[in-house]
């Protein structure tokens, strides 16, 4: 719908109508129970109930569903669906009840056991060709008509074998989207096996675990994502998939020389207002998955006779931060982890360490500025390439740390060996960082104009 807004601009603000993406509680309710609320666009909500009855395994097949009533309240819309009592029963035994982020599938599932659900072994088999992927993602864009006049929404297609999109639905929600996809190719018959193995899902967003395990409990072997996969997502997908990307590194390379464990997440705030299920995550993709990698890949580097492993930290591993106790405690234990693998390869010409950025110039922090912590931006910004030529310097066994920048690290060294330094200094840096992120603020709206 369109709405008067007010775009700012060259230190000038001009009122103008402007299409907003529609967002709106949608409440699922099966046989007269609420089940979740979800934030969603309030289209196509017939398919997204069938959709993510499919994908979330309340029932196996739409003959399942009796009945779906739509009811538009004040507070938002209802979906109400009648189900057969053997699936009611069922869906019993892991009911939830949250009240979702712009249709996050996991945030709400009342225990880790029930964010993974039981998926059968996929069965049906599609193998397009590059040519056929890229096809599909560049009709892509031109088939998202609501972003394309808001610039809010994801979209999620089928395509068949040969890049053309038959199906496309947009939602507010990356999984919302994916669920009303499902929902359409359930009631045009579309999830036979002849029709899988001649299809593809594709996404605007990135390949995250839960939009994986959805098309995975729908039965389709391939999806196409426009952004990166995540490490849960390539975990669900395959739980040896480390082994075998190494494997497959040796093979095409002659050998594997370097490990870079570069990958981070960071859900930002107090530790009481953070879901546990992230937190969880968090020290998932932040520590865990760093450490396994780093042991698959030691035999790996043992038969090139050298080699390094690098991981890439945070001034927040060095001294505790406020807002991001976990993210702080994890690259801590990522950085402790360096410096003990450092001690027990030293003999082995295998260069171990930890490169320990501030603020790094990227999506990661500039993306959510507004989320992240003031203080954060006390401290002088690098570049990626920065980074980059740090973590060449650990590689070839230059050094064992780089604090970025330098002065930074020492000071982050003062601030964990003296707390109430740290302390006195915090209403000190959380001014300077303001400042700085209203500097960045403008910046941004600059190059955006």
């Amino acid at each position: 719908e369109k709405r008067l807004v007010d775009i700012w601009s060259d230190q000038s603000t001009d009122r103008c109508e402007d299409f907003i993406a529609e967002e709106t509680p949608v409440a699922l309710v099966y046989n007269d129970i609420s089940h979740v609320v979800m934030m969603a666009t309030p289209a196509q909500l017939e398919e997204f109930a069938l959709g993510f009855s499919l994908s979330e395994g309340i029932i196996q097949d739409c003959g399942e569903v009796y009945d779906i009533q739509i009811r538009q309240l004040n507070e938002g819309v209802e979906v109400a669906l009648t189900i057969s009592s053997q699936r009611f029963a069922k869906l019993k035994d892991r009911r939830r009840s949250i009240s979702g982020r712009t249709g996050c599938g996991i945030c709400g599932a009342d225990s880790l056991q029930q964010a993974r659900l039981a998926v059968d072994p996929v069965t049906s088999h599609c193998e397009p060709i590059p040519e056929a992927i890229n096809k599909a993602i560049t009709e892509l864009d031109d088939r998202q008509d609501l972003q394309a006049s808001t610039g809010a929404v994801h979209g999620a297609a089928w395509c068949n074998i040969d890049g053309r999109i038959l199906e496309i639905c947009e939602d507010v929600g990356r999984h919302n989207a994916l669920d009303k996809l499902i929902g359409v190719l359930a009631q045009k018959n579309l999830l036979e096996l002849e029709s899988l193995n001649n299809g593809f899902v594709l996404v605007s967003s990135r390949a995250s675990y839960e939009m994986v395990q959805k098309t995975a409990m729908i039965n389709a072997s391939v999806l196409v994502a426009v952004s990166a996969a995540t490490t849960m997502a390539m975990d669900v997908a395959d739980t040896g998939q480390c082994l075998k990307l190494l494997n497959k590194a040796e093979a095409k390379f002659g050998s594997v020389d370097v490990l870079i464990n570069n990958a981070g997440m960071h859900c930002r705030g107090d530790l009481s207002t953070v879901d546990p299920r992230k937190v969880a995550a968090m020290v998932d993709i932040n520590l865990r998955a760093p450490m396994v990698l780093s042991c698959a890949a030691i035999p790996f580097l043992h038969r090139a006779r050298s080699g390094a492993i690098v991981m890439v930290g945070s001034l927040a591993g060095r001294a505790p931060l406020q807002g991001a106790v976990t993210y702080s405690g994890t690259k801590a234990g990522l950085r402790a982890f360096a410096y003990g693998l450092a001690d027990e390869l030293r003999d082995a010409n295998i260069n171990v360490g930890v490169v320990s950025p501030g603020p790094i110039d990227t999506g990661f922090i500039m993306d959510e500025i507004d989320q992240v912590e003031d203080i954060v931006f006390s401290q002088p910004m690098s570049s990626a390439t920065a980074v980059a030529e740090a973590v060449l310097d650990i590689a070839t066994g230059k050094q064992i740390e780089i604090s970025m920048p330098a002065f930074s690290g020492k000071l982050t060294t003062l601030s964990y060996l003296f707390p109430s330094l740290r302390r006195g200094l915090r209403s000190k840096l959380y001014e300077m960082g303001r400042k700085n992120k209203d500097k960045y603020r403008n910046r941004a709206a600059q190059l955006s104009d």
